[in-house]
């Protein structure tokens, strides 16, 4: 017990885990050891998943102090094993759990411990196996589909929620956080066309239901094309039809209904051969940079920024916004594998003259010290002479103001002013630079060029803080694209 994680009982087979192996490597070298036979007091095989530090390991018996556990016999936590996410954090599916099942998120650098419940966990309320189908998409989000969630008294409606990789999702699964069916097997049907789901390469989702009943007209299909981020509109939930999506409107017509991907385009080409149609469905923000087509459109050079010859719109990593100073528009360009996943600015005043600027990166899967090269392209001339950061610093970890020029520091981190219309960023994930100070996959900013000889003031200093908690809204990544035909992954569900 001393050196090692035990059991408390002789058949709890710590580390063991039917089929394969019991103990997984995250990318950070830390490791997770799934123990689904593992008893908690009279509930036997109640399972349980154990997060273990690089370093120091984990030690002592296994219980809901240092592992997420089961309550109940043949909950059977970890006996579906681990969905790892490419930021390297984790899903544990236990769809066993209570009867109906739960989808737990865990950080792979601290892991989560407790039992299953409503507060670290999505869980079903009846019979329904959540859990049971985890679905990885492009950007380190995910979503969990569950075909036979029941809605009220109406059995097997189905639900899809989606969760984020960077905080994960709790709660009981309904049209507050999922997208859900209506009617009896919406989502499935026996010996009927299945419903399906596929990951496109800039973190969004497509879901086919063929056999939704559109009211009174049976099977008439529906499918969705969601955004797999929390910026706009949100990822898909409500009652099915959510806006936005195509629906059938002949009876028996939801089985016909095909699919492609343009991921020149970036949207859907939907054929419903039943009504003799072909229809185009895109979201207003194709590269999921939060940041939508119409705005993009507007930057210089007909909506192509960064002038290299490609609209703005379709490339996840170049965004153009107007800055909230004086409407003038300012670009990021970044690595082409690397996707910005949120970008807005806020007005700030004399020595600022455009403001500051708040920006998102993700990383192409997670791995420790990987950095990212970002230009900042102004409109029109402006006068600066430094650039200010605002947020932590390794040894000064609360939020505040520093210079960011020039790039200094082992890794090399900093801001390079080049002209009067550009700024060249180095940044490093977990590094100086990074607001969140985690080697995650994730690069947090906010700042912008500045003039004058002095920091800015301590009434600043609270106003922004006030203004931007967070300090941008957590879980939002996207990457860049994976293959030639835009999907990532395509899951069929059929029996």
């Amino acid at each position: 017990e001393g050196n090692s994680l035990i059991g408390s009982r002789a058949n709890d087979k710590v580390g063991y885990h039917d089929p394969s192996t019991g103990v997984i490597e995250l990318p950070n070298h830390s490791y997770l050891a799934l123990s689904s036979d593992w008893d908690n007091g009279a509930a036997w095989d109640a399972g349980a998943v154990t997060w273990g530090s690089p370093v120091g390991g984990v030690t002592g018996q296994v219980s809901a102090a240092n592992s997420l556990v089961g309550s109940a016999s043949q909950d059977w936590v970890a006996h579906d094993g681990i969905v790892t996410l490419r930021n390297g954090n984790y899903v544990v599916p236990s769809p066993s759990w209570q009867n109906v099942g739960a989808a737990t998120w865990g950080s792979m650098n601290g892991g989560v411990h407790g039992t299953i419940s409503a507060a670290n966990s999505l869980i079903g309320t009846s019979s329904g196996l959540v859990g049971a189908d985890v679905l990885e998409l492009a950007n380190s989000n995910y979503v969990v589909i569950n075909l036979f969630w029941s809605n009220g008294a109406v059995l097997n409606a189905g639900s899809i929620t989606w969760g984020s990789g960077a905080s994960g999702v709790s709660g009981v699964v309904g049209p507050a956080n999922s997208l859900v069916g209506s009617t009896h097997g919406d989502w499935f049907a026996e010996n009927s066309a299945h419903c399906e789901m596929t990951a496109l390469d800039n973190g969004n989702f497509v879901f086919l239901a063929p056999v939704w009943d559109n009211g009174p007209v049976v099977d008439a299909g529906a499918i969705v094309l969601s955004t797999g981020n929390t910026c706009g509109a949100s990822p898909a939930r409500g009652t099915l039809p959510e806006a936005g999506a195509v629906v059938g409107t002949v009876a028996g017509g939801g089985p016909q209904i095909n699919y492609a991907y343009d991921p020149v385009y970036q949207q859907l080409v939907i054929g419903r051969p039943a009504e003799n149609r072909i229809t185009l469905l895109a979201a207003d923000d194709r590269d999921a940079d939060c940041v939508s087509d119409t705005i993009e459109n507007g930057a210089p050079n007909g909506g192509d920024g960064n002038n290299d010859g490609v609209p703005d719109f379709r490339q996840g990593n170049v965004a153009s916004t107007p800055n909230a100073a004086n409407g003038d528009y300012l670009t990021l360009a970044t690595n082409a594998s690397v996707q910005i996943s949120e970008l807005r600015t806020q007005s700030w005043g004399a020595g600022f003259p455009i403001g500051l600027g708040g920006f998102r990166l993700l990383l192409p899967m997670y791995s420790p010290m990987v950095s990212a090269t970002v230009a900042l392209l102004l409109e029109r001339p402006i006068t600066f002479d430094r650039y200010w950061r605002f947020g932590p610093e390794p040894g000064n970890t609360g939020n505040h103001w520093y210079r960011f020029d020039p790039p200094v520091g082992t890794p090399l981190t900093g801001a390079q002013i080049v002209s009067a219309t550009r700024v060249n960023l180095t940044l490093v994930d977990g590094e100086r630079g990074d607001d969140d100070l985690l080697a995650n996959g994730i690069i947090l900013d906010w700042g912008g060029p500045g003039s004058g000889s002095g920091t800015p003031t301590a009434v600043n200093l609270a106003r922004l803080t006030a203004q931007t908690p967070g300090p941008l809204a957590a879980g939002v990544v996207a990457l860049a694209a994976l293959s030639a035909l835009g999907v990532l992954a395509v899951r069929r569900w059929t029996r």
